[in-house]
């Protein structure tokens, strides 16, 4: 590639690396600039990979565009980059590792390209001013709707943006499963109303969901993971329809059917 062309992209000596394979991953950003474009090559390699961690704490991070060399996006690899506005995912990404951009609070929107196959959990979570999480309508493997990331045929709900203000949601009927962490640091929301479709209630899902004050589950969910409703500071009741098969409350303190687990107070 001619001298010139390099010119829009930052210097190699503001990245740490390692070569896997035939690409190079980055590994650490140790530059100083707000308003980051990632070369291309490396040692006159493919950047392939954004490894985890690499951009982790960079306070001042602004901005950032990814190459269309990136396959991958690894797991934190800009958590709590909380001035980051804007980030330009390529249509080359298949992977979007668990935390990627996790507490991330001044990004405000994000476009999942056609590529992606994969977002790991909590991908976007904590991000308390993304009110829209954008997919591409040729993904295979990802929709949106209202700024909420789905699965393709919405079954699982993959992320509820923390920034949007709504003060209620309703889960739509088709979905069976809500994803960890779905709903993490989703202040501004007081109530969820789960739907009888759902089954699943993943790790950590409503973590931090400070003024949520009670939530009701219905007869479908048969699994509720761990830390589900931890740091809801405000909530003071857990209700169960008396229907349910694997879990039961009292005095709204949630328990497994016949109380020998106490799940969460």
């Amino acid at each position: 590639m001619a001298v010139s062309a390099y010119a829009q992209y930052d210097d190699e000596k503001d990245f740490k690396v390692e070569r896997e394979g035939n690409g190079i991953t980055i590994t650490r950003y140790i530059g100083t600039k707000t308003v980051v474009r990632i070369p291309p090559r490396i040692q006159n390699l493919p950047v392939t990979n954004i490894g985890s961690g690499a951009f982790a704490y960079c306070f001042s991070l602004a901005s950032v565009t990814i190459p269309d060399s990136v396959t991958s996006i690894g797991e934190d690899a800009f958590f709590w980059c909380t001035s980051l506005t804007s980030v330009t995912i390529p249509n080359s990404v298949t992977n979007i590792g668990s935390g990627a951009f996790f507490w991330c609070t001044s990004l405000t929107s994000v476009t999942i390209p056609n590529s992606v196959t994969s977002i790991g959990d909590g991908a976007f979570s904590n991000c308390t001013s993304l009110i829209a999480i954008n997919v591409n309508t040729g993904n295979s493997a990802y929709s949106a709707q209202d700024g909420i990331l789905y699965n393709k045929d919405k079954t699982i709900l993959h992320t509820y943006p923390a920034g949007k203000t709504n003060a209620s949601f309703t889960i739509q009927n088709s979905v069976t499963s809500i994803g960890s962490m779905a709903f993490s640091g989703c202040i501004s929301l007081t109530s969820v109303t789960i739907p009888n479709s759902v089954t699943t209630i993943g790790d950590r899902a409503f973590l931090g969901c400070e003024n949520f004050t009670s939530v009701t589950i219905p007869n479908s969910v048969t699994s509720i993971g761990d830390g589900a409703f931890s740091n809801c500071t405000s909530l003071i009741a857990i209700n169960v329809n008396t229907g349910n098969s694997a879990y039961s409350a009292q005095d709204g303190v949630l328990y497994n059917k016949n109380k020998t687990i106490l799940h969460t107070y």
